[in-house]
């Protein structure tokens, strides 16, 4: 083999060579970038938002009788709002935290006297990005609260919560024993100023959800009777639970879908 032609296959050999080596390297490079693609879509998957749900209320809202959600007794483990938002929360890519501020016994005239102060404590120390307002209503139905105290206490309520820059959720209670019987009347009457107080807001920030009424309606259509939702007279068991929590559930997906609930100033 002459001394040029020797040169040339050389040249060639080195040339084969290093389009081997580059396109090695280049497949590796794609290779390591999918991978990369791929571990940030994990990490994105793993890493989700989490937002603060400030609950507001009195026995019901926490969730007595609720026996068949985890460990009642001990404490607040259940009910129509951690079931709902629970329910909720497996469908989308945010998780919400249940803070728990209810308060036995109490309604909205108590937070304003007895408990002054507090809700505002709370919201400074929590800064939740969304507070649910759910009371009882039974609660004012016994002592007969004026309804224009009512209206008030729950408007100041309602304006402090939006004065954090949190989201407001005014939502009903589910249905029971003595609101379809004992205080009727009374009941409907402080159900629907506690739905007309929240509307005059007329705010982005301000959403009302009525469970109640959406439950009641189910019940009649479908011929329910309220001994298979009655814990007592004034709570639901496990099944009345369950079912509001349906209704909030899916009220909250209607409304929401997959997106974030947040803050609109």
């Amino acid at each position: 083999m002459s001394r040029s032609r020797a040169r040339v296959t050389f040249v060639l050999a080195v040339v084969a060579a290093s389009a081997v080596i580059l396109g090695y390297f280049s497949i590796k490079t794609l290779n390591d970038v999918a991978v990369l693609h791929k571990v940030g879509q994990t990490v994105k998957s793993v890493v989700e938002p989490t937002q603060k749900v400030m609950t507001i209320g009195s026995s019901v809202t926490k969730g007595w009788m609720d026996t068949g959600y985890r460990n009642w007794r001990k404490g607040w483990h259940g009910g129509y709002l951690l079931r709902g938002f629970t329910s909720y929360d497996q469908k989308v890519s945010t998780k919400y935290t249940i803070v728990d501020k209810t308060i036995v016994g109490a309604n909205s005239s108590q937070m304003a006297t007895l408990y002054k102060g507090d809700m505002t404590s709370w919201l400074q120390s929590i800064q939740p990005s969304i507070v649910v307002i759910s009371w009882g209503l039974l609660n004012d139905a016994l002592p007969k609260t004026p309804l224009s105290v009512f209206e008030a206490h729950l408007h100041h309520e309602i304006a402090n919560v939006l004065g954090h820059h949190a989201v407001v959720m005014i939502i009903t209670p589910p249905v029971t024993q003595a609101s379809l019987t004992t205080y009727k009347t009374a009941f409907q009457q402080y159900l629907q100023a506690e739905i007309t107080t929240a509307q005059q807001f007329h705010s982005r920030n301000v959403y009302v959800f009525d469970v109640y009424s959406q439950m009641k309606k189910e019940m009649a259509q479908q011929h329910i009777a309220i001994s298979q939702y009655i814990g007592n007279s004034w709570h639901p068991n496990a099944a009345g639970h369950e079912k509001a929590g349906e209704i909030l559930s899916a009220d909250l997906w209607q409304r929401f879908g997959n997106h974030p609930i947040h803050f609109e100033s």
